[in-house]
């Protein structure tokens, strides 16, 4: 949580903060004490994560939110990694080419390709 709150916060004062990364910022919060309470592996979080927000925003925007999370682990206290991105990558591509039309969904096809 306190990684999504130092983001809302770098965009919200940020020169290029507009709307673009609103919407995956919300969505990232709605079903993020869900993924926490799951008993699924990091990659699986990301996948489903990244899968959730692409259903409901533009997947750029989930894509850049994903990149940024992981350059903030990288110099944060997070353990920042490729696999996160590629986990990242996944679940946008589950949402965009409609393999998942709900959460739940997301759920479902994320823990076939990462069990």
């Amino acid at each position: 949580m306190k990684t999504l709150l130092f983001l809302a916060l770098f965009f919200v004062t940020s020169a290029h903060a507009s709307s673009e990364f609103v919407c995956s910022i919300i969505q990232a919060q709605k079903i993020y004490k869900d993924l926490q309470r799951q008993n699924i592996n990091d990659k699986t979080k990301h996948c489903v994560l990244s899968c959730h927000m692409a259903l409901r925003c533009p997947s750029m925007e989930v894509w850049n939110l994903g990149v940024l999370k992981e350059i903030y682990d990288l110099f944060g206290d997070g353990n920042a990694e490729w696999a996160d991105l590629e986990a990242d990558r996944d679940g946008i591509v589950i949402a965009t080419s409609r393999r998942a039309r709900t959460t739940a969904e997301c759920y479902r096809e994320c823990r076939e390709i990462y069990p």
